[in-house]
């Protein structure tokens, strides 16, 4: 134990004595409050906080690489001893992590990337090795201090969990002294940090390069930025430092065509109209610029040559007439559909129903006129606007839970529960028993599950809900998962007595709907139920 703590503090002190060479994020200590979450990995509850345990970390940044760095952190805090009591052990940790971060100096929110191995050593002396990955945020608070959010995921030899944590970063370049001393003794103030001081900065309150005399060059393409036209984004020199996607020699905020190698007298564009398909009919004027056409059908093709787009032929493959879609030999003057030759209106656009002219339209036939059926393509009834009613029942099938079986509007046209299938469901909610804190149901259980089988075969229009439900005594997360094995048993033994799985559905509420006070042992008796619940299966 000592050994171990040991060399985690001269790790940490070596590193922390390493001189400080940038600014920003790139080498600093932080200090941050962390929660442990050992119960959502294992299926519990991400908003119980009241279970996640505390610790205290702290530790060292370095810089490897711009913008990769080496994060030391060590940390102590408490855990439980097991899952069933709240006794708290203390234990100690360390990482070692490579951390990866997006943006620079001049970003006030940068994100960041981690991953790396460490573990923590119990008060017993046992060892957890973690390989902690994860993400998260530097916001910064002013120059050279950030506050800081991060979320991991510990993959354990022992044990796994989820941390969080929240904490504050400042740069070790900031305990630097700003003030530097010149050639002639006399103090200089670098106001940007950049290590150029005022007097000899060109940009002295921007941090920058010194072969710009402290200006900046944001996107490294080496044109400082107050000469950049693109200062972002990189480009060419011979661009003043804008990018030329298409190589074309304009730049892509002066080109029309950024994507289409061209000349500079046409903005960037190719000389030429661009003629993809090389039918002869330029892409700006071409229906069908992928495909080869002719010039008569706007570039299409025409594969019967008789003047009319394939795409608009109805016969693309047979010669015709325009009159008639593209198809040969039938004439439809009125383009309603029937033929000239049928159609006793061939020049007013009518309804083949009534030989080509106009009338009044029943699509369904069922005596209802399509302008006044609300179901046009269904046959039904006056009384419900042409809309079915299947079983004749006064229902419209629309509205009708059970459209194929008669039944009362107070059951939306469903056959009625008879009052004595509806007790049984209501004994059934006391009378199914378990074994004491399993879902291995009691041998007395079955007569009643039996009788609750035969009322599903009774009622064939009707689905059945079954639901668990506990006291308040133990684990909240515990008794939700009893409840859903308990419904689950009761569904699978009428699987067995052939109700169809697809006509029922389970679920476990646990501790959260009670009917009765769980201060007393009656109520909790009460709570302990599993409910059983008809409804048509329509609904």
């Amino acid at each position: 134990m000592n050994k171990y703590l040991l060399a985690l503090v001269l790790s940490f002190v070596v590193f922390f004595s390493l001189s400080a060479q940038h600014s920003g994020m790139k080498n600093g200590v932080f200090f941050k409050r962390v929660f442990a979450d050992y119960q959502t990995p294992e299926g519990g509850s991400f908003f119980n906080f009241k279970s996640y345990r505390p610790a205290w970390e702290m530790g060292y940044n370095r810089q490897l690489f711009p913008h990769l760095n080496l994060s030391i952190p060590i940390r102590a805090g408490v855990y439980s001893v097991n899952s069933e009591n709240s006794v708290n052990r203390p234990y100690f940790g360390a990482d070692l992590l490579l951390q990866y971060y997006f943006g620079g100096d001049k970003h006030v929110i940068l994100p960041f990337v981690f991953g790396g191995v460490g573990g923590h050593r119990a008060y017993d002396g046992s060892l957890n090795i973690q390989a902690p990955v994860g993400a998260g945020l530097f916001i910064r608070m002013y120059d050279g201090a950030y506050f800081t959010a991060d979320a991991s995921y510990r993959f354990g030899t022992k044990k796994s969990n989820l941390q969080y944590g929240v904490g504050f970063v400042y740069s070790l370049n900031k305990l630097v002294e700003k003030m530097k001393i010149s050639d002639t003794g006399k103090r200089s103030m670098d106001s940007d940090g950049d290590g150029i001081i005022d007097e000899l900065d060109l940009c002295p309150s921007i941090a920058g390069l010194e072969k710009f005399m402290g200006c900046p060059d944001s996107d490294e393409d080496g044109i400082e930025d107050s000469k950049d036209k693109c200062p972002d984004v990189a480009g060419p020199k011979s661009l003043m430092g804008c990018p030329d996607s298409d190589g074309d020699g304009v730049a892509d905020v002066e080109d029309t065509c950024p994507n289409l190698k061209g000349v500079a007298s046409n903005h960037g564009c190719p000389e030429t109209a661009a003629d993809s398909d090389k039918d002869g009919v330029p892409d700006d004027k071409d229906k069908c610029p992928d495909v080869a056409g002719s010039s008569s059908t706007m570039g299409c093709p025409d594969t019967d040559g008789d003047g009319i787009a394939d795409y608009e032929d109805n016969c693309p493959n047979l010669k015709g007439v325009a009159s008639n879609h593209g198809c040969p030999g039938v004439l439809d003057s009125d383009g309603d559909g029937v033929s000239d030759s049928e159609d006793n209106c061939p020049n007013i656009k009518g309804l083949a129903s009534n030989h080509g002219c106009p009338g009044i339209a029943d699509s369904d036939g069922d005596g209802i006129e399509d302008s006044k059926d609300k179901c046009p393509n269904q046959v039904g009834v006056i009384q419900f606007s042409g809309c079915p009613d299947s079983d004749g029942d006064g229902i419209p099938d629309s509205e009708d839970y059970c459209p194929n079986t008669r039944g009362p509007k107070s059951t939306h046209g469903c056959p009625e529960i008879k009052k004595e299938d509806r007790d049984v469901l209501d004994i059934a909610m006391r009378a199914v028993q378990f074994e004491t804190g399993k879902a291995t149901l009691k041998y007395s259980s079955f007569t009643i599950l039996d009788k609750i089988a035969e009322i599903m075969r009774k009622y064939r229009d009707y689905n059945l809900i079954i639901s668990g439900h506990t006291d308040n005594t133990g684990r909240a997360v515990i008794n939700q998962r009893l409840s859903e094995r308990r419904a689950k048993a009761c569904y699978e033994y009428l699987i067995n007595k052939g109700v169809a799985p697809s006509r029922m559905r389970y679920a476990g509420y646990g501790e959260s709907r009670p009917i009765a006070d769980n201060l007393t042992a009656q109520g909790r008796a009460l709570n302990r139920r599993v409910e059983f619940k008809l409804v048509p299966s329509r609904r």
